[in-house]
């Protein structure tokens, strides 16, 4: 290879991630140096893609009293399904990642974050979801609405 082809080779750069780029943050033409502070562009990765729900530490503590009393069954794992803006409900395999280790002190809240596969890209960063997670089972009885008082 000659020096040319061995400089034009060192003017390629590739993402360490498979994902959609953002604009570019530098122009065509802009000097560039190797482990520069800034990002030349943000790449995205849409699948998997990983979101975060936000609980009340305040109703996981009550959650955990339900467990403890045996009011509550703890499931084998904590499945999640979610409801697009649109209402539609989400049917792709939802995977537990992981939970915060600390609360927050500002809002009294601990983050669990899930992976969603998202092979037709539906879901996108920021995206406003509805999501239920279900930590486990309790004994109950279905009643017809028509057999229950409203009591004023």
């Amino acid at each position: 290879m000659t020096d040319a082809n061995l400089d034009l080779v060192g003017t390629e750069i590739r993402s360490p991630i498979d994902g959609i780029p953002s604009e570019p943050a530098v122009s065509i033409g802009a000097i560039v140096t190797a482990n520069q502070a800034d990002a030349l562009a943000t790449v995205t990765r849409l699948d998997p893609i990983y979101g975060g729900i936000t609980k009340s530490i305040a109703r996981m503590l009550r959650l955990h009293e339900r467990i403890s009393s045996g009011e509550l069954t703890r499931g084998q794992s904590l499945d999640a399904s979610m409801t697009l803006e649109n209402g539609t409900l989400y049917d792709g395999m939802d995977t537990f990642v992981s939970p915060s280790t600390s609360v927050s002190t500002a809002t009294g809240t601990l983050d669990l974050r899930f992976q969603f596969d998202n092979p037709d890209r539906l879901i996108l960063p920021a995206q406003f979801l509805r999501v239920a997670v279900t930590l486990g089972t309790t004994q109950a009885i279905e009643v017809p609405q028509r057999a229950t008082l409203t009591a004023c």
